[in-house]
């Protein structure tokens, strides 16, 4: 009888204790990426030619297995330096949110020329999981922030031209909210 009870008990904790990690998970895995005309002030560029630039960060996305990354550039019309690039796709994983971060801003440095330095964490903001920000420099061109980040849904990274990686972080913070939507 002891151990029936034990058994009952193990098998009642065991799956309460499955179903509050996995119910959060599940309410990420079901995000949308969505690319609003206009995000936090900043116009949507349309010009096909802009895009030329960011082919190869569509080949990195595919490289994570994400089939249908989203790639948008976004422009202030009264500054244009301070370009803004989204790069990203919906990524489901359960375990190890961030590994994947890790690799991207690896990718991105190793198939991009990009010499990105000093990354470090940043708060995600109220969507929660993994955020990172890092320097970059990029064909002698000004001072670059890349900001990404990955919850159990999505991955995704932001270009900040001309500016410092606090900077990003607190744009990226701004603008996720417009850019990702839950739906689970």
């Amino acid at each position: 009888m002891i151990a029936f009870v034990t058994i009952v008990v193990l098998v009642l904790g065991l799956g309460l204790t499955g179903y509050f990690w996995a119910l959060p998970v599940y309410g990420e895995t079901h995000s949308t990426l969505v690319a609003p005309n206009d995000l936090i002030g900043l116009k949507k560029v349309t010009d096909p030619t802009v895009y030329a630039d960011v082919g190869s960060v569509n080949d990195n996305l595919r490289t994570l297995g994400i089939n249908s990354p989203l790639v948008i550039v976004y422009l202030a019309s009264d500054d244009p330096s301070h370009r803004v690039i989204f790069a990203g796709g919906t990524h489901t994983v359960w375990l190890f949110v961030g590994n994947h971060l890790d690799y991207l801003f690896t990718l991105m440095a190793r198939e991009n020329d990009l010499a990105i330095t000093a990354v470090g964490g940043a708060n995600p903001g109220p969507l929660g999981g993994v955020a990172k920000c890092g320097r970059a420099r990029a064909d002698g061109s000004g001072q670059l922030a890349v900001c990404g980040w990955q919850d159990h849904g999505t991955i995704a990274l932001l270009f900040f031209a001309n500016r410092t990686p606090q900077e990003g972080a607190i744009l990226m913070r701004a603008m996720r909210p417009a850019l990702q939507h839950r739906t689970g």
